[in-house]
């Protein structure tokens, strides 16, 4: 029972500084940030007691890397008089990711014994894992919903949107899109070192994989990017296409094979059969409907990127320093989704 406790406590903290949330009850603060002052307490606790440490090298050497970003955005926004502060206070954001990270591999070192990559990168795939499976009970049961938003705020919008995506609890739009492409990427790291896997483990990846890779392109296609590149190295690492497969690779693949073998009749008969499943299948996957369909790779994400999202510098000093903005100062509604516009253009070359 202790067991199963420290997995559901340590998979929540997880979520909790991966996929932040506000709750109603402390309006202003997300979970993030409480995870980053217990970390704060926590460090100094160690600090005091043992007299000879301090702060590590590199973590100060990206501090200052940090601070500079913020610096260049003062520098912007004071020269070119613009409003936009999204990058004023980098190097702040930068310390409470770092804290709230401190927090969770604190908690993983004493709950477990260790930390290694293999553990966090575990925790990392339980919780997309979940989430997806969060977002998927959400559509169809919609008490769970109901549940959610009367606890969840600030960040309940997310997923509240005209396509009525899906969305976890925290978890939803790009937000959800890039931090699933990096768990799928990990996934297939590790399912390219099959040969030191059991039977079990290699499964339950492969199903953790393919759960993040379908639920998590119906909240956010972006989650395509990351299977993509871990197809491409998992097919590269795993010699797939060379006669020189040894036999734990070559049963990996039969194992996809085979779950794949399954689930594609359930996919080709909800997809006729349930008009929810129809519609989130379509939205996750519009660009390969698309290309099947018309012969074209169309998205309306594609439209919006090109029309809103991409604006490159019409004078010299723009391209030199930037313009100050961060976000789109011509359409608003697009500033979630950070748009190219060179507003910081040091900063992202930094």
């Amino acid at each position: 029972m202790y067991k199963y406790l420290v997995h559901i406590i340590s998979v929540i903290l997880t979520s909790f500084y991966f996929f932040p949330i506000e709750t109603v009850f402390l309006p202003g603060m997300n979970t993030k940030m409480a995870l980053a002052g217990i970390g704060l307490l926590i460090l100094g606790k160690r600090l005091a007691q043992r007299r000879d440490a301090g702060i590590n090298k590199n973590f100060f050497v990206l501090s200052l890397l940090a601070l500079g970003i913020s610096l260049i955005s003062l520098l912007t926004m004071t020269i070119n008089n613009t409003p936009d502060a999204s990058f004023l206070t980098y190097f702040v954001s930068m310390w409470v990711w770092m804290g709230g990270a401190y927090t969770v591999v604190r908690w993983l070192d004493t709950a477990y014994g260790y930390v290694n990559v293999r553990l966090v990168c575990n925790q990392l795939i339980a919780v997309c894992v979940i989430q997806c499976l969060i977002a998927w009970t959400k559509d169809v049961y919609p008490p769970l919903q109901a549940w959610v938003d009367s606890f969840v705020g600030g960040e309940a919008f997310m997923g509240n949107t005209k396509e009525a995506r899906l969305s976890g609890i925290g978890a939803a739009l790009d937000v959800a899109g890039l931090r699933f492409s990096a768990v799928v990427v990990m996934i297939g790291y590790i399912l390219s070192k099959a040969e030191e896997l059991s039977h079990k483990q290699v499964v339950t990846y492969l199903i953790s994989f393919l759960i993040i890779a379908i639920i998590g392109n119906m909240m956010s296609r972006t989650t395509t990017v990351g299977v993509g590149l871990a197809l491409v190295y998992w097919i590269y690492s795993t010699n797939l296409l060379s006669l020189k497969q040894n036999i734990k690779n070559q049963k990996l693949w039969f194992w996809l094979g085979g779950i794949l073998c399954v689930i594609i009749p359930v996919f080709i008969y909800l997809y006729f059969a349930n008009d929810t499943f129809y519609k989130n299948i379509r939205f996750g996957f519009e660009g390969f409907f698309s290309l099947w369909e018309t012969g074209e790779w169309q998205t309306s994400s594609n439209d919006i990127l090109l029309e809103h999202m991409v604006v490159f510098p019409d004078n010299w000093v723009t391209w030199l320093i930037g313009d100050g903005y961060a976000a789109n100062p011509m359409d608003k509604t697009l500033s979630f989704f950070r748009p190219i516009l060179y507003g910081a253009y040091i900063s992202w070359i930094l």
